[in-house]
């Protein structure tokens, strides 16, 4: 084992001083600019190459020794998409054109409040006043209609193309009114949809035949990804089902397999539904692994377009993730030895990908990652989390570690029957695919077509707009005045649907209906109800508990004010009574203001140095403060020289003064403190006495009890004789 001085590290985390030891951090350095030397850098082409040589380059230190190692393509430049949408082309005021407001534009800008002066104030509280009925004579379903769709990029692109067919500029599609369409739309689909049966299934039981499908697969050939679990599906990635609310288990809506958002890069969920990168990009074309043969799984692309699993790159240890908040995409694979790649694997029996090894250090067995999940393999992360090991920056002590079934820790599963059932499930796919190499492809012409008359709805459930749909969209686009309004129409149909379809027949506009839960049994209530009063009693308890935190809050406040007090007290008792007791009632007084003001206007420094010294608590006493006081004040009153206003003025201070002063003279704030606290000025601690006997002795310069002398002892004890 190398320490920690030992290994691999960059030039930044070393001291400078290992390299340049005569240096000095504190000697000048002068800068000269030549221009038009032999061997200057001359040009921006020569610039340009030596900053693209500097920064794909980096140097290390390996054992005191420096080299260079060239970067791997994290250094890439971000890549992005421009914007089609000029920032001109935005409206900093947000003015709607008039004939839109009817249809919901501009109600929230506090025209609804302007009805009702409240302090709170819904969207919906203006249809309470006026029903917005303009397309109710169209369909019933848009009575009180108001526009709740947002355009995005994709919209604004197929609207230049509806615009781009008039000639007449004047007749072009506003977005205001195309986003009224689609909100038209959604509104009659999610009518429609409650009217059309739902599928039903075979059984009646909510076992499905791909559930029973997938439990059988499970049984007879394992699970790399998580999938076929009879019981709760665990992560593809780290293989765990504890979850949070900042790290949740998403599933996948295309091939259903399970990861948290840490161990896939899944920075936020979004609404509605989610799809892995596989799903997203490749969903109808077969994809594999570079790095392992397995085609199920957590997939992510690489730095050069290949696939390769997410697991695969935490354990190979030559691969790194190019942005480790999304886990995309891999890179390092030239990082990879060719040893590597030779490696054949004991389990599958293929010679596929790039394969780790046992950890025993007498142990050459290869195996690739997801051949290891398969069988059941001891693979443990050892105190690390997923996103250290991705990163390949795990903390001292951490590290990951698999073995072979043969090295596999005392109390770890036998894993014979896992790696039995790997090697029938790579036997069965390379038979499947065989046979699929060799079956002679029919002729399509003789194949039954299925009809798509009276289809409602596509493969994926997306809902298909039917000719109604059509027709109202037609009426809309009358009565704004848009021409060829049945082309337009169809087109707005078709887009709708194919919007829908991308999305996997999820709605544009999300809608809340209560009707939804008359499909739900008896039984199904009584759950729902007893689980919303179960977090009600869980809401009821955060409050308590939020008040009870409020409170301890409170609590520690005083407790440092009344902390802070006992430490003045304690190391500054004179300064603390003069103040509380006399320095801030005087300075409340007219008296004092006044004096102040002729004081400043007058050109004379009198109670400023006093206030100066009481602050720098260099009184040592009281009387000392109330002697200087009333000596400047008295020299004000007494001497003739002084404005009359300010003598007047003093004398009243004069008296003010006497009447706070009178109250602690006399009082010796320091002796009462020691004889009932125990003052630690060094650690400045705080203890009551528990007997003021001792400080007692101290004062009177008495000492304990003595022992007697023997005559003493002789008279004590005839005294007591007698």
């Amino acid at each position: 084992m190398h320490t920690q001085e030992e290994a691999v590290r960059l030039r930044e985390e070393v001291s400078y001083k290992r390299f340049y030891p005569d240096l000095d951090v504190n000697d000048d350095v002068v800068f000269t600019k030549e221009t038009g030397g032999p061997g200057q850098m001359g040009g921006d082409d020569e610039n340009a190459s030596l900053l693209q040589y500097m920064t794909s380059w980096k140097q290390l230190i390996v054992n005191d020794t420096i080299t260079m190692e060239k970067l791997g393509p994290q250094i890439k430049h971000a890549e992005f998409k421009r914007c089609g949408i000029q920032i001109s082309q935005l409206n900093p005021q947000g003015r709607v054109n008039k004939q839109y407001l009817r249809y919901g534009y501009g109600t929230q800008n506090g025209r609804c409040c302007a009805l009702d002066k409240k302090t709170y104030c819904k969207k919906t509280d203006i249809l309470l006043r006026h029903k917005n009925e303009y397309f109710a004579d169209i369909s019933p379903y848009q009575v009180n209609f108001k526009v709740e769709y947002d355009m995005d990029e994709q919209d604004d692109l197929f609207l230049r193309h509806l615009n781009e067919s008039f000639s007449n500029p004047r007749n072009k599609i506003t977005h205001e009114l195309f986003e009224i369409i689609i909100t038209v739309l959604e509104n009659e689909a999610f009518h429609l949809e409650k009217k059309i049966p739902p599928r039903v299934s075979p059984t009646s039981t909510n076992d499905t035949h791909e559930s029973h499908a997938a439990w059988k697969h499970h049984e007879l050939y394992g699970s790399d990804d998580g999938t076929g679990y009879p019981m709760d599906q665990p992560c593809a990635v780290c293989g765990g089902i504890e979850c949070d609310n900042s790290n949740a288990i998403v599933f996948c809506d295309g091939c259903d397999i399970a990861v948290h958002q840490e161990c896939y890069g899944v920075v936020f969920i979004p609404e509605g539904q989610w799809l892995c990168r596989r799903c997203m990009i490749s969903k109808n074309r077969k994809i594999g692994c570079l790095f392992c043969p397995s085609t199920t799984g957590a997939f992510k692309q690489t730095d050069n377009g290949s696939w390769g699993h997410v697991v695969c790159e935490i354990w190979i240890p030559e691969l790194y993730f190019g942005n480790l908040h999304y886990m995309e995409p891999i890179g390092g694979i030239e990082n990879i030895p060719k040893s590597r790649w030779k490696l054949v694997c004991y389990i599958c029996k293929q010679e596929v990908g790039a394969c780790i090894q046992c950890s025993n250090k007498n142990c050459f067995a290869a195996y690739h990652t997801t051949c290891a999940k398969r069988a059941g393999l001891y693979m443990n992360f050892n105190g690390c989390t997923v996103q250290e090991a991705a990163s390949k920056s795990m903390p001292p002590g951490a590290f990951l570690e698999s073995y072979c079934h043969k090295h596999s820790p005392k109390g770890w599963n036998d894993c014979e029957e896992g790696i039995r059932k790997t090697r029938e499930y790579f036997k069965h796919v390379n038979d499947h695919e065989t046979l699929l190499n060799t079956v002679v492809p029919t002729n399509s012409n003789n194949s039954t077509q299925k009809t798509t008359k009276n289809k409602w709805k596509t493969s994926r459930g997306t809902l298909i707009a039917p000719q109604k749909f059509a027709d109202i969209v037609q009426m809309i686009l009358k009565r704004f005045h848009i021409p060829e309004t049945e082309r337009i129409s169809f087109d707005f149909c078709k887009y709708w649907t194919m919007k829908r379809e991308l999305k996997r027949g999820a709605p544009l506009v999300r809608k809340f209906s209560p009707s939804s839960l008359n499909t739900l049994s008896s039984e199904e209530l009584q759950d729902r109800i007893a689980f919303s009063e179960l977090l009600l009693q869980d809401l009821n308890q955060l409050e308590d508990l939020a008040s009870t935190f409020v409170e301890k809050h409170k609590c520690n406040v005083k407790k440092v004010e009344k902390s802070k007090i006992c430490y003045d007290i304690a190391f500054h008792p004179v300064r603390y009574i003069l103040r509380e007791s006399v320095w801030d009632n005087l300075s409340k007084s007219s008296s004092f203001k006044t004096f102040m003001q002729l004081e400043e206007s007058a050109g004379l420094d009198i109670l400023r140095p006093i206030e100066q010294k009481l602050t720098k608590d260099e009184y040592e006493s009281i009387y000392e403060f109330k002697s200087e006081v009333i000596e400047k004040l008295s020299h004000i009153v007494e001497d003739g020289n002084y404005p009359r206003l300010l003598t007047i003025t003093a004398s009243k201070l004069l008296q003010t003064f006497q009447s706070y002063i009178c109250k602690i003279d006399g009082i010796d704030i320091k002796s009462l403190l020691n004889d009932d606290f125990d003052i630690d000025e060094k650690t400045h601690k705080i203890e009551e006495v528990a007997w003021k006997g001792r400080k007692l002795l101290m004062r009177e310069d008495l000492s304990d009890v003595e022992d007697l002398s023997i005559m003493e002892e002789r008279q004590l004890k005839g005294a007591l004789r007698d």
